[in-house]
């Protein structure tokens, strides 16, 4: 279950480095709280895409 874990970790950390991803959403509209989530992750994870 750990390396499971670390497995999914490091492939969402390459997405965010590499910005694989971001482009291929359907063109619907998502929900409030989705859009609240991805308005928060890019600062939620502003350490890790400056490294």
């Amino acid at each position: 279950m750990r390396i499971n874990l670390f497995m999914h970790l490091a492939a969402m950390i390459e997405r965010l480095m590499t910005h694989d991803g971001l482009n291929h959403r359907e063109d619907r509209e998502l929900p409030k709280q989705q859009r609240h989530f991805i308005a928060l992750t890019p600062e939620a994870s502003r350490p890790l895409i400056n490294k």
